[in-house]
């Protein structure tokens, strides 16, 4: 039976491999200790004998740079640089010359999800926005809430078309509506915008997203050495009825001995929807293109010495990711004991106040505020805000719960920090903080990024103990000695 949460979990470990290729290749420069190296390979070896190079999202991260390689390899570098520059002069144009500084609230939705989840899922997401609306704090409804919580830069060309539509035209300090994208549901806040990073940053995703044609210009020289050398046999009936009626069920060439009919393209092209003689010319190069990959062996050595070393390092990484840095981001148990057993470690440089600041229409409702949040654990002031304070038309407060540093916001930084008083809002003039000043971190939650870090250079450290690698001296030296004679 198909297993959806064991698809998700491929899908998230496939873009967190191809995110590796290049800190992979850097890897590979960088000196390594005989002892390191040796740890190293050890631990290859373990993978693949619990047979990790196996799992398809492995498999499908090599083949994706296999692919990749062997295309930047036979494709006209030139042409490439002159497409690129001209899709990013196009963005420059396009008005699209920014990147944008967001934060997302996401739901992820399958593609197997039945009506009634679907529906869940809008009700929620536009509960949430109405949330927003009356006042409550993104960055906390993200992090109860969002799949993917977290505030980042996006550029260009990094993200679905449908999710740039909407967020690359949103001005800074707003906060979209729900809107799909084929992965999911979305509210984005946009903090900031920014211009676009140079030519030279951006060239990398801008060949990514070079189009088939693009390509088929580049390659157009090595297709035709590719043909001399695997005996390309054009079918001229078959090709001819083709072209003419958009199919056949004749042969259409031979390659390597091998041939290919009008059933193989009929497939290729219910998957690439366009005119028939693009698809046929895209048919082709694809096809020259596998063949090529079939005797990278032989063909490009230097790219298959290359790719060997790209999936051990891929693979050294798979297996770091399982024994120690899968376990840090979501081992929350095991960061709570750590950080109860090393709470002396984790210290802030001045106290923080962890509450909620509450702008509020009148000093009435700030009296009311005051004495219901009071009576009721932290945990629920967020829904007793949205409830019993901003539940009629006209929003009464505008709230923001969190752990605030100074300098995090301006009324907490006046009223628990005695700093000068910032201008009031004239809709929302009475302002009151409720919670309390804390000296250091209480629970390990409040480290925040200095508890994930130590804690999975202690899980890396446990690791690396349970494998130590053992060198017998003695025999390192009848090595050596033997080597030298």
């Amino acid at each position: 039976m198909w297993n959806h949460t064991r698809y998700m979990q491929g899908v998230w470990l496939l873009a967190m491999l191809l995110g590796f290729s290049s800190s992979l290749l850097a890897h590979d420069h960088r000196k390594e200790s005989g002892r390191e190296a040796l740890w190293r390979q050890q631990e290859i070896a373990a993978s693949r004998l619990e047979r990790l190079d196996t799992l398809w999202s492995f498999r499908a991260a090599v083949d994706s740079c296999r692919r990749a390689w062997l295309r930047q390899a036979v494709a006209d570098s030139s042409r490439l640089e002159q497409a690129a520059l001209a899709a990013y002069q196009r963005l420059v144009q396009s008005g699209q010359g920014m990147r944008c500084r967001v934060s997302e609230i996401y739901r992820h939705l399958p593609q197997t999800i039945t009506a009634r989840a679907l529906q869940r899922a809008e009700s929620q997401m536009d509960s949430i926005y109405q949330a927003l609306q009356q006042g409550a704090d993104f960055q906390t409804l993200m992090t109860r809430h969002s799949d993917c919580p977290g505030t980042r830069w996006v550029e260009p060309l990094q993200m679905p078309a449908e999710w740039e539509e909407v967020v690359f035209t949103l001005p800074a300090g707003s906060c979209s509506k729900p809107f799909f994208t084929p992965q999911g549901l979305h509210i984005v806040r946009v903090w900031a915008h920014d211009s676009l990073p140079s030519y030279e940053q951006m060239r990398p995703r801008l060949m990514e997203s070079l189009g088939p044609q693009s390509w088929q210009a580049a390659t157009a020289a090595s297709a035709d050495d590719i043909k001399r050398r695997y005996d390309y046999r054009p079918d001229k009936a078959g090709i001819d009825e083709l072209l003419r009626t958009g199919r056949t069920r004749r042969r259409l060439f031979t390659l390597d001995g091998r041939d290919y009919s009008g059933e193989e393209f009929a497939r290729f092209a219910q998957a690439h929807p366009a005119r028939v003689r693009r698809q046929w010319n895209d048919f082709v190069l694809r096809t020259l293109l596998a063949c090529e990959e079939r005797h990278i062996d032989r063909s490009h050595p230097e790219l298959s010495q290359r790719l060997s070393a790209w999936s051990d390092s891929l693979l050294w990484q798979v297996a770091a990711h399982r024994h120690w840095g899968e376990a840090a981001l979501s081992d929350t148990l095991g960061m709570s004991a750590f950080f109860n057993s090393h709470r002396s470690q984790f210290h802030w440089a001045e106290p923080r106040y962890r509450g909620m600041v509450l702008q509020c229409v009148n000093k009435r409702v700030a009296k009311r505020a005051r004495k219901l949040l009071k009576a009721l654990p932290e945990s629920e002031w967020q829904e007793a805000v949205r409830l019993m304070l901003n539940g009629g038309d006209q929003p009464q407060v505008q709230a923001r719960q969190h752990l605030f540093d100074r300098g995090d916001h301006p009324w907490v930084d006046h009223i628990v920090f005695k700093e000068e008083a910032p201008e009031p809002d004239v809709a929302f003039p009475v302002v009151i903080c409720v919670g309390r000043k804390l000296k250091g971190p209480e629970q390990w939650r409040d480290a925040g990024p200095e508890l994930r870090t130590a804690y999975r250079d202690f899980l890396r450290k446990e690791w690396r103990e349970a494998h130590k690698v053992e060198i017998n001296q003695e025999d390192l030296k009848t090595v050596n000695t033997q080597g030298n004679n």
